[in-house]
């Protein structure tokens, strides 16, 4: 699998690469598909990619993209584009101003640099939702594509604890499983691991379902989170996430069984580094 380092370039610089497999071991670099070099210098989102997402909504690729330009007052926030192939070539719609700025914050304590963090969309029955985190927590936004207008009053997915395992909070990813919708978040307050909350509606009221992560270091690992969820060829979710170990604190891709039961609980068999047996 491809080394975070070199694949989506950890440093922020160059843009945002993607990565192919038809196996999910072996991993082909499909180049740049959001390209600092072919950006203006003075554009708002000209440096630091962070965090990338692909989502498909309606027969189009929508990425987004945590990056900024302090140099031309360009605060670190959500860039969005999109492309009719994944592979692209991919338009930036959000190229006049973020997909979230400030004045769309809820109530919050301002920062000379930063806005929001690790953007990620969900789309259903042709509405689709804006995540995005902020240290009070992560919130939503019902978005309107390809003009990225945000669309009614900002929704309470996940707030942090303010003594507990999860004070410090980020990278969520949503999915729906049954009648629930679930959203993944990772917490980097006392290394790196995974919770989750729930809601039968996107809009709400959203709860976290345990007091406890359902994924934490183990084993020589030492950070695992910030994940996303696809379904395999045989209709079983996996959950991919990065992971860090003591011998090697370099974000690598790992990709472990995500499992639910009859009645919505959620676990993960990991965090692992060794390879995993799928059913195809």
């Amino acid at each position: 699998m491809p080394d975070l380092q070199n694949g989506l370039r950890i440093d922020g610089t160059g843009g945002v690469y993607l990565w192919s497999s038809g196996d999910l071991k072996n991993w082909y670099s499909e180049g740049l598909i959001l390209d600092q070099s072919n950006m203006e210098t003075d554009a708002w989102y000209h440096e630091r990619f962070w965090a990338p997402e692909l989502r498909k909504i309606d027969g189009k690729f929508y990425l987004t993209v945590n990056c900024r330009n302090l140099s031309y007052g360009g605060k670190h926030s959500v860039c969005i584009a999109a492309a009719d192939q994944i592979t692209g070539p991919y338009e930036v719609l959000t190229k006049e101003e973020p997909a979230i700025r400030e004045k769309d914050l809820p109530p919050h304590k301002e920062d000379p640099v930063f806005i929001c963090n690790d953007a990620s969309l969900y789309s259903e029955d042709g509405r689709s939702y804006h995540l995005f985190c902020i240290p009070e927590g992560i919130f939503s936004y019902e978005i309107e594509f390809p003009s990225c207008r945000l669309i009614g009053d900002v929704i309470n997915v996940v707030r942090p604890s303010t003594d507990g395992w999860d004070t410090k909070i980020e990278g969520a990813y949503v999915m729906k499983y049954q009648d629930y919708y679930y959203c993944f978040y990772s917490s980097f307050t006392r290394s790196y691991e995974v919770g989750v909350s729930w809601s039968k509606a996107m809009e709400g009221p959203w709860e976290k379902k345990y007091d406890r992560p359902i994924m934490t270091p183990k084993d020589g690992i030492t950070g695992c989170g910030h994940n996303s969820v696809f379904e395999g060829p045989v209709g079983k979710y996996w959950i991919a996430y990065h992971v860090e170990t003591k011998e090697d604190p370099t974000e690598d891709l790992a990709i472990d069984p995500l499992l639910f039961t009859k009645d919505g609980e959620v676990s993960i068999l990991g965090p692992t580094t060794d390879r995993r047996k799928a059913e195809w």
